[in-house]
């Protein structure tokens, strides 16, 4: 298996449900498509879905009672895309959706190479209105880092701030400054096209020795010249993460983060297992 994916491509999706039970039982549907998914196609690196708070609030806005979830999934193959979504579990998880699930908006951003035709039609299955995104930074997969971390180890930080209109080069550097320092798997930054003044950025990367709770707070909390609110959002641990998420929030917050933290509350995975280190011999 090659290390090198030219066509790798992310889909980033916000899904507003109109309550917290449909949004539960999204998830409960998720998991189905995960488990096929991880199960068939492992050059789907990247699988993840969960509820997502700073989402809700915002939505909550036009829809008080509604919960919003995010999801990021890496293709690194037009194959991987074209196989997962026909295996028995990814099936059944789409017919759980329709039948439990209900919703209010879904925006779905294709953000890398152009996919081939047939691929955008899939896409477009999905959702009309789902589009191409331009990224500011865009790291689609970086294997080195991967078979150097343990699965335990790798998390996903999905973070947003608002950036004043006259301050866009600042926010540039800052966020250049960011990724050349961070050790990442995979990244994405990009200004938000429905909240134009947001800057977004969502990343899964080692938290390990080499690079502790501190580390990143330190270097998020360089993001904000130009920002009006600061740096917001969420950072998942994997469920058999060896650090306490009450203890990486606390450094966080210790930098004026406001990042909720947690080694729950999601489905699917964060880095398909055959990427990381204790999967790497299978691939020499």
């Amino acid at each position: 298996m090659t290390h090198r994916y030219p066509d790798a491509f992310f889909l980033y999706a916000e899904i507003v449900r109109p309550s917290v039970e449909h949004a539960r039982q999204s998830l409960a549907a998720y998991r189905l498509c995960a488990r096929g998914t991880c199960d068939a196609t492992p050059e789907v690196a990247t699988y993840h879905f969960r509820i997502d708070e700073r989402l809700t609030r915002i939505h909550r806005q036009t829809w008080p009672i509604s919960c919003s979830t995010e999801s990021l999934e890496l293709y690194l193959t037009p194959a991987a895309f074209r196989d997962h979504g026909r295996t028995e579990g990814f099936l059944a998880g789409i017919r759980h959706l329709q039948k439990h699930t209900r919703l209010r908006q879904i925006r779905i951003y294709w953000i890398g190479p152009r996919p081939a035709p047939d691929m955008l039609r899939g896409i477009f299955w999905s959702d009309r209105r789902a589009r191409p995104l331009a990224p500011l930074r865009f790291t689609p997969f970086d294997a080195g880092v991967a078979r150097r971390a343990r699965s335990c180890n790798i998390a996903e930080v999905s973070v947003g701030l608002d950036v004043r209109p006259d301050a866009g080069a600042a926010s540039v550097e800052a966020l250049d400054a960011l990724a050349d320092e961070l050790t990442h798997v995979s990244l994405i930054a990009f200004f938000h096209p429905e909240r134009r003044d947001e800057l977004h950025i969502v990343a899964t990367l080692p938290i390990d020795d080499a690079q502790s709770p501190e580390d990143l707070a330190r270097l998020l909390a360089g993001l904000p010249p130009g920002s009006e609110g600061g740096v917001s959002g969420h950072l998942q641990l994997h469920r058999d993460a060896p650090r306490n998420p009450a203890d990486v929030e606390a450094v966080l917050a210790g930098h004026g983060l406001s990042i909720s933290v947690a080694d729950d509350g999601y489905e699917g995975y964060l880095l398909h297992p055959e990427f990381a280190a204790e999967g790497a011999g299978s691939r020499a």
